[in-house]
């Protein structure tokens, strides 16, 4: 049996999709799930055009929080590496 090691939270991501067929059923939307960042823009958009505080009904649920983190975690993965 093969261990696998991952600490990366987007490669664990990543590899429980392969493994289990969550990385869309076809060619398109793998490219639109690797593509998300880009959509990140169209979120606040969104918030900006409903004049909207929150992403989901006018007060804060799980699904800000979700947002955020993966926000936070793509603005980490941005930063320059010593």
């Amino acid at each position: 049996m093969v261990i696998l090691k991952l600490t990366q939270a987007k490669t664990i991501l990543t590899h429980l999709g392969r493994k289990f067929n969550l990385i869309g059923n076809n060619e398109r939307e793998t490219s639109l799930i690797e593509t998300l960042p880009i959509y990140l823009k169209l979120f606040d958009d969104f918030l900006l055009r409903h004049g909207k505080k929150w992403f989901i009904g006018d007060i804060l649920t799980i699904a800000d929080f979700q947002l955020f983190e993966y926000l936070d975690h793509c603005e980490e993965c941005e930063k320059p590496q010593d």
